[in-house]
């Protein structure tokens, strides 16, 4: 199952062209989204898209590498399950060929870049899922086969080379996508939701490479009340000049002596009105905006606060409700892949793969709760100890009160239940 998809280089040294994708409908009757390709992926794939999606992946990979698979004990209660266990298993190594964290960037990119990251499930003698192969857009296309109400029935994959159709049963295809509204199938990549921004950053990025290869305007201009009717003339001279004042490497001929009634004159270009700066700037924010990545994350006049506060921010809208995403899918299709193994769904409701809170501490405010919790008695100074894994202390092993405050009764009463008398009355006995 898992090798229909690769065939040697000796087989795939003809190219043969895809079929049409229409034949899928004619065929199989599945929806066809036009995802995208790969030299469009490539051609996107670049610049500060590049940056604002390995960004992502990196942090995204962190957090998957975090992922445990727990079981529900009742509704607030969860407990790690055994170490041997088959979940756990496929989640801390999915592909024998790969690295985990291979697989997880992988995940993040596809998602970006191709809609949805595919897997096919290699299963051993017993029919358990043992690991995880992910399907690779340069060698053919995956897309669902949906059911009359609204489910996915199966899938099928086209192999680029020679367009051969393989089904796989649903239960063995793994699927990590984001949703879209416009059907139950599809799904949107960064790429599309980019797209004019990424057209527009391109373009700008070509044309400053255009001019600054070919120089589109010459940086000296040569000036003669002479008729040179002669192209070769004309040519021969500018070449002349060129190669004698002009150029890398010619700082010893910097002075230049030019015949009778010759001029030479400096065009004076604004690289800023060439460049298009302002309107770089604005795409380039655009792309991090939409890409959910914090400039102040990539600024290079942030300062260490704003980058730690940056920092902090994108992990509590971006990275962590994704990496929950993430694991929302693992564990549905882990539930579907083992579901044909069991009759048990009640076991398998119980396991749920879950993340861990990733939003990093902001080290003032943590600081400023501890305070709070020790002064009003609510923690020991041991327990935070422990927890930034410094040995207890016998004397710091105890509940604190700060003196300044007290219970209405005791101000009113006295410490010692006695009846407080008034201040005069106490400054007159001395």
């Amino acid at each position: 199952m898992i090798h229909a998809l690769f065939k040697s280089e000796q087989e795939r040294s003809t190219r043969n062209p895809m079929v049409a994708a229409g034949s899928f409908e004619d065929r199989y009757g599945h929806y066809d989204p036009n995802t995208p390709r790969p030299s469009q992926v490539e051609t996107a794939y670049r610049g500060t898209f590049y940056k604002v999606t390995n960004m992502r992946a990196r942090a995204l990979s962190d957090a998957m590498r975090k992922m445990r698979v727990q079981r529900r004990i009742d509704r607030d209660r969860f407990e790690p399950v055994e170490v041997d266990h088959p979940w756990q298993l496929l989640l801390e190594n999915p592909n024998p060929y790969f690295s985990p964290l291979y697989i997880y960037r992988w995940i993040s990119l596809a998602r970006d870049t191709y809609r949805a990251a595919y897997f096919i499930v290699e299963r051993n003698e017993r029919r358990v899922p043992v690991a995880l192969h992910p399907v690779f857009p340069e060698f053919g296309d995956m897309r669902p086969l949906p059911k009359g109400d609204g489910t996915v029935g199966g899938y099928v994959f086209q192999r680029r080379y020679d367009g051969e159709m393989i089904r796989y049963a649903v239960e063995d295809i793994w699927v990590f996508k984001l949703p879209t509204p416009k059907t139950p199938y599809e799904s949107t990549s960064l790429i599309e939701a980019l797209g004019l921004q990424l057209d527009q950053n391109l373009y700008m990025d070509l044309y400053g490479r255009d001019y600054l290869k070919e120089a589109r305007f010459p940086p000296v201009v040569l000036e003669t009340e002479e008729d040179m009717t002669s192209e070769d003339q004309v040519d021969f001279f500018v070449e002349q000049f060129a190669s004698k004042f002009l150029g890398v490497g010619n700082d010893k001929k910097r002075v230049a002596f030019l015949g009778s009634g010759i001029k030479a004159r400096h065009l004076n270009v604004n690289p800023e009105e060439v460049m298009l700066p302002e309107v770089k700037k604005m795409v380039m924010s655009e792309i991090y905006q939409v890409g959910d990545v914090h400039e102040g994350l990539v600024s290079p006049d942030a300062t260490r606060a704003n980058a730690e506060a940056a920092w902090r921010m994108w992990h509590l809208s971006f990275v962590q409700p994704e990496a929950e995403h993430i694991a929302s899918d693992w564990t549905q299709n882990a539930q579907r892949s083992w579901r044909m193994l069991t009759n048990d769904g009640q076991a398998l409701g119980r396991l749920m793969v879950t993340v861990p809170n990733l939003v990093p501490v902001d080290p003032e405010q943590e600081a400023r709760v501890r305070r709070q919790y020790i002064e009003t008695g609510q923690r020991k100074p041991s327990e935070y100890r422990q927890q930034d894994g410094m040995s207890p202390l016998a004397e710091v092993d105890q509940v604190f009160m700060n003196q300044t405050i007290a219970p209405l009764s005791v101000i009113e009463s006295g410490v010692d239940g006695a009846p407080r008398q008034p201040q005069a009355e106490e400054d007159s006995q001395g």
